[in-house]
């Protein structure tokens, strides 16, 4: 009941297209985290604006309300979720592409390009990483605001949030280790090096500023 509560009581999306109903799982899961991942990181940009927010907020709630109901009812249960899923993935596209994604999305790129992960899991290989990264240095301003907000979806307190969204999306698309991919320790310091220098479109827009030396601890602990 909480899933209808929580979200629009959108019975259509423009961009929903009936082919989706066939794809693998996989396919689903690494776009919605995806999807997710663009609504967190514009939410807490430096850039953000009190309409973006809007936009990244209320695609958070509908893509964490959509896990919590296929958790509890099973991956078929995604499919009349489709539509739903899709505008989220659209309110996040416009929340991020007025004011950017940052790290998590900076970092996945030497691995997805290296490693040939998919986008959305290259992704959230970091990104709970990331989020606690930032925690470390700024617990406090939009990423309490944040914390509160998914508490309230997941049911949880804010000291407990970043463990049970983990928990969460990984009944959705289960996170590997950085060596499950074929990632070794010596390659760390290039990832966080290529980071530091060719990804500056990106973390300008990171929470707190990190260096090329942050970078290297969170690939180590997500390695």
């Amino acid at each position: 009941m909480y899933y209808r509560q929580a979200l629009f009581q959108t019975k259509e999306c423009l961009f929903f297209n009936s082919t989706y109903v066939n794809k693998p799982f996989k396919v689903f899961a690494t776009s919605s985290v995806d999807a997710l991942v663009h609504a967190v990181e514009s939410a807490l940009s430096p850039a953000a604006t009190e309409t973006t927010k809007l936009f990244s907020y209320k695609a958070m709630e509908m893509i964490l309300c959509a896990y919590r109901y296929i958790r509890e009812h099973g991956k078929d249960a995604r499919e009349p979720l489709y539509g739903d899923l899709l505008t989220a993935a659209l309110y996040a596209g416009i929340a991020f592409g007025t004011v950017g994604c940052a790290a998590v999305h900076a970092m996945s790129y030497p691995l997805g390009v290296t490693c040939h992960v998919a986008h959305g899991e290259s992704n959230y290989a970091v990104f709970t990483n990331v989020l606690k990264a930032y925690e470390q240095r700024r617990d406090g301003g939009e990423l309490s605001v944040f914390k509160a907000f998914a508490a309230r979806i997941l049911g949880v307190s804010e000291k407990d949030v970043l463990t049970e969204l983990a928990r969460l999306i990984d009944v959705i698309l289960p996170k590997k280790r950085l060596r499950e991919y074929g990632v070794t320790e010596d390659m760390i310091p290039a990832f966080a090096h290529s980071v530091e220098t060719e990804q500056k479109r990106l973390t300008a827009h990171n929470f707190v500023t990190l260096t090329e030396a942050d970078y290297r601890e969170i690939y180590k602990d997500a390695f």
